[in-house]
């Protein structure tokens, strides 16, 4: 049984409710819709499995956790690439997260938006791996965003270039002034280009 306070709804006092499984399991909702004086209540049962898709610009913080118990089953499949606006933090709070990335989809972080795995309690990044088909994926692009990242493994990236870039990288750092936070640790497979692409200046730990 997974708490009511585990589960992120969105639009629950809406018509169309959605919410973010925190693991793979089935799910049941008590629905209550009120007219006037007139209440009535019915119950909904919804079973999440697999790999949760994501994809477009992320509207608020998203952090990825470790939903499937099957290690080889991706928690989360990228089917078009992801924006991190300014002001959004995509972050992962979980060990053994596994984040597919489908061959024409991407990561990117634009200006102002942060990418992160850091751990404060134990001074280190979660456990947490990018990958895509062995034919590849775009990569990770930071463009004037903030990258946090250690301990993490990126595999088969950089296959093809983001539309606005000339070049592709496993992880691209782009723009008059992206701040790395941090990046160490961090493991690199099978890259279909560069494992890091720097173009500009960098500011920050290193």
């Amino acid at each position: 049984e997974v708490p009511e306070d585990d589960i992120d709804f969105q639009g629950a006092d809406t018509p169309n409710p959605t919410f973010l499984p925190p693991v793979s399991a089935v799910y049941t909702f008590t629905l209550t819709i009120q007219s006037g004086d007139q209440t009535d209540t019915d119950e909904v049962t919804v079973q999440a499995t697999g790999g949760l898709e994501l994809s477009g610009t992320l509207t608020e913080d998203l952090q990825l956790i470790d939903i499937e118990p099957d290690a080889e089953v991706p928690d989360y499949v990228v089917t078009a690439d992801l924006i991190v606006p300014d002001g959004i933090t995509h972050s992962v709070g979980d060990d053994n997260v596994l984040v597919y990335f489908e061959v024409d989809a991407g990561l990117h972080v634009a200006n102002g938006g942060t990418l992160t795995n850091y751990n404060a309690l134990r001074d280190q990044g979660f456990r947490v791996t990018f990958s895509g088909p062995e034919d590849g994926w775009k990569g990770i692009w930071i463009e004037n965003g903030t990258i946090e990242l250690e301990d993490a493994r990126i595999e088969y990236g950089g296959k093809t270039a983001f539309a606005e870039l000339p070049e592709s990288g496993a992880v691209i750092l782009t723009g008059g002034a992206p701040v790395l936070e941090s990046f160490e640790q961090n493991q690199f497979e099978d890259s279909h280009s560069y494992d890091l692409l720097v173009i500009g200046d960098v500011t920050g730990e290193g």
